[in-house]
């Protein structure tokens, strides 16, 4: 059978069962078999964007809380350091105050000390005696350059000096006590300068020490210390500030 013939047939099959088959004049479209799942897709997209915007709008809140509380915190820290600081300087104005206040002498433990080498009453006799105590500002040395104020100690600076004077029957008396004075144990302790001309029956002697008491022999050489800063004098004795000087016999 012609291929042409095969419309006309099936057009005489529908007249035939008086039913339209085929509408050509309203064409409709056939049924979308995956729309159901496109729907899903998209509402699940859309849930994802809830979801989403809704965490980072709980993140950014969270965030700006926490942003609140270090700005709080950093208030505290810096408030913190400035009372730390205030603190720290006025700790080091009284340890300063403490330091050079304790930067006293022992005057009678030195003189017994150097009492006891002085030659006998018949060789020589000592007519004056002074003392006078020079008192520098006192140094802090930290104990690590990494570890901050006040974990170190204050050291005095403190320069007493002594001058003895007296009469001698030969010049060979005073030239043994200087020798005494500058060696042995003694010779750590005092540094010995001999003032004024040598006279055969007279000996005027200046000594400077960094110690308080003799028996802390464990200091340096007297003189260095005082010249870094200058020295007020004070009484011996007595509380640094102003300067005496205690006469044999007065």
């Amino acid at each position: 059978m012609p291929d042409g013939v095969l419309p006309l047939v099936g057009l005489m099959l529908e007249h035939a069962q008086s039913r339209v088959t085929l509408n050509f004049a309203g064409v409709r479209r056939a049924a979308d078999t995956h729309a159901r799942k496109r729907q899903l897709a998209m509402a699940g997209v859309l849930a994802g964007i809830v979801l989403v915007g809704g965490g980072l709008s709980l993140a950014k809140s969270a965030l700006g809380q926490l942003e609140d509380e270090l700005a709080t915190l950093q208030g505290k820290i810096d408030e913190q350091s400035k009372q730390r600081d205030k603190f720290a300087a006025e700790h080091a104005r009284l340890s300063h105050i403490e330091n050079w206040n304790a930067a006293r002498v022992d005057w009678l433990a030195h003189v017994r000390r150097l009492s006891d080498e002085m030659p006998s009453p018949k060789d020589a006799l000592l007519d004056g005696v002074s003392g006078e105590l020079s008192v520098g500002e006192g140094g802090y040395r930290p104990k690590d350059s990494s570890i901050a104020y006040p974990n170190g100690t204050w050291e005095p600076r403190r320069l007493a000096q002594i001058s003895l004077s007296g009469k001698t029957a030969r010049r060979d008396v005073a030239t043994e006590l200087r020798g005494r004075l500058v060696s042995g144990a003694l010779g750590a302790i005092y540094e010995v300068n001999t003032r004024g001309a040598d006279l055969p029956d007279r000996f005027s002697l200046d000594l400077s020490t960094t110690l308080a008491t003799p028996e802390a022999t464990t200091a340096k050489p007297a003189s260095t210390t005082a010249k870094s800063t200058p020295p007020t004098a004070a009484k011996p004795g007595a509380a640094p500030g102003s300067p005496a000087k205690t006469e044999g016999g007065k």
